[in-house]
């Protein structure tokens, strides 16, 4: 990534109240493996999502390993993990261990985070047959989900419990935040973690 945007990245996240990241291992057309650092943020009121970090895995890699590799970079660039709301990844052994993988080490630096699973990957197979005026339906369906997703994200981050948020919620005039926003969040192909 060119130095001067990696710059200007880390320069929103730092001034973004919050972000996400999702994690997630590709290989490329010479068989390395490597793992991904996918982040969402705020900046100018408007989520931005950009790769934050690549990073090639050894043949033998650990929750430790990946653990380590993020967190040198989130210490070289001076970012905060308490700003960290979320953290997406798949269902690895190296990632979703409690206490050796990746999930096991984030908790030690930011127990307040938000995991979840990505199981994106299996939505969008059973997508692709839908003819286009269903994908367009699907498709808005997503945005309106995730938008109200992330209200709720916010309330739980700025006042610390989903209580606030409830109280919010079933105040609300949209009986559509109501019902959907506790039981759904639905992703695009590319943005499927936390909001």
């Amino acid at each position: 990534m060119s130095i001067d945007i990696e710059a200007t990245i880390n320069e929103r996240i730092k001034i973004s109240p919050f972000f996400s990241i999702q994690v997630d291992e590709s290989t490329d057309v010479s068989d390395l493996s490597i793992f991904l650092v996918i982040v969402r943020y705020l900046n100018a009121n408007e989520l931005e999502e950009n790769l934050l970090l690549r990073y090639p895995l050894t043949k033998r890699c650990t929750g430790e390993d990946i653990f380590n590799a993020i967190q040198s970079y989130f210490c070289e660039n001076e970012m905060d993990w308490a700003k960290c709301c979320g953290v997406c990844t798949d269902g690895g052994k190296s990632i979703s261990g409690c206490y050796k993988g990746l999930r096991g080490h984030f908790k030690i630096v930011a127990p307040h985070v938000t995991w979840s699973h990505c199981c994106i990957h299996r939505q969008s197979l059973a997508v692709m047959p839908l003819p286009d005026s269903l994908k367009e339906v699907l498709n808005q369906y997503v945005k309106d989900v995730n938008s109200l997703r992330l209200i709720q994200l916010i309330f739980v981050w700025r006042h610390g419990h989903p209580t606030y948020y409830a109280t919010f919620a079933h105040r609300s005039e949209m009986s559509f935040v109501r019902t959907y926003t506790h039981k759904i969040v639905c992703t695009e192909t590319r943005s499927s973690y936390i909001f």
